[in-house]
Order: structure tokens, then sequence, then C-alpha cells
């Protein structure tokens, strides 16, 4: 008799690991005087101060806004080694470690 043919195995379906998790960094977000609306990346987010504000890495536009003046529109950087702090005071936005 003839030998009876193996079949041939079944494709495996691999599983792609899912994605790590957005990096992200708490950032605290201030201005003098308080109470300015702050927006990152076109969304109101919140009203200054803001503490341990969760941020994902990368790029992103942070926009201050009071009594309907605009008084910061800045690209900052969320990373490893960048700043954590930002307050609007004496008419710009300083960064601080």
């Amino acid at each position: 008799p003839a030998p009876t043919p193996t079949p041939a195995p079944e494709p495996v379906a691999e599983v792609a690991p899912a994605p790590a998790p957005s990096a992200q960094k708490p950032l605290s977000l201030g201005s003098m005087p308080t109470g300015a609306a702050v927006y990152l990346d076109g969304r109101q987010v919140g009203t200054t101060p803001m503490l341990g504000f969760l941020v994902s890495y990368g790029d992103h536009t942070l926009k201050m806004v009071q009594d309907g003046a605009t008084l910061c529109e800045e690209p900052i950087n969320v990373g490893d080694r960048t700043a954590n702090r930002y307050i609007f005071k004496d008419g710009k936005l300083e960064a601080h470690h």
C-alpha cells in the first residue's frame, strides 16, 4: 500500500505584541496671575495652577488664555530630559526642570 501523505502543518497565526502604552510625564503648569485656561494641542485641559497633569511624550503646543487674551502659545517637547514645569509670568513662558 502507498504511504498516507502527511498533511501540511496549518499555518500558525502570528500574534503581534500589544503596543506599549504611550509614555507619559506629569507636568505642572502655572501662570501669574493664576486662573489661565490651559490648552494642549488645541484642546482645553484645565485652569492654572495644574499639578501632575499627565502628558504623552512628544511634541505638543501649549497655550494659555486669560480674560479672552492669549498669554502664550508655544511648542513644547515632553520627554525624559525635558522640562516638567511651565510657568507663564512677566510676559513669557518659563520652562523649569
